[in-house]
């Protein structure tokens, strides 16, 4: 059992997947967002060949709007 951190929140995944098998298993994949991954940006091309280990922490980053 491999164990992930998304957005804080535990995850537990049976083996490694790639990035882009999480966020989708995750329902993750918006259009526009930045994903971080142990403190490094993530670009969208890479999602499918960055693999997940254990204790990885993954942080989505949504823009928002304001003033």
């Amino acid at each position: 059992m491999i164990t992930v951190y998304l957005n804080n929140k535990i995850h537990q995944m049976e083996s490694c997947q790639s990035l882009y098998d999480f966020l989708i298993q995750n329902a993750q994949l918006e259009q526009h967002f930045a994903i971080i991954l142990n403190n490094k940006l993530i670009a969208r091309r890479d999602f499918k060949t960055t693999f997940l280990q254990s204790n990885d922490c993954v942080d989505i980053l949504v823009p928002m709007q304001g003033g």
